[in-house]
């Protein structure tokens, strides 16, 4: 059975707060708030893809203003 959204929230909300993002101090001090990134997940083996609506949402926690492109779908090989 899936979470629902609010469940689904509350473990990630969790997760980030045990990683501190947000709260690292040699990010803060060596990276600017205005600096702009690209970045592509790549498997490093084959296997079926899953969770991408998860990941979209964890991005989007992080940074609403961030921009998540979804190439491939739950299920595809990869």
């Amino acid at each position: 059975m899936l979470p629902g959204r609010g469940e689904l929230d509350a473990t990630i909300d969790r997760a980030l707060a045990e990683d501190s993002v947000g709260a690292d101090v040699t990010t803060a001090a060596l990276i600017p708030p205005h600096l702009e990134a690209r970045a592509s997940l790549v498997p490093e083996e084959a296997g079926v893809l899953a969770g991408l609506d998860v990941a979209a949402a964890v991005f989007r926690r992080v940074d609403p203003d961030l921009v998540f492109v979804q190439r491939l779908l739950d299920g595809d090989r990869v």
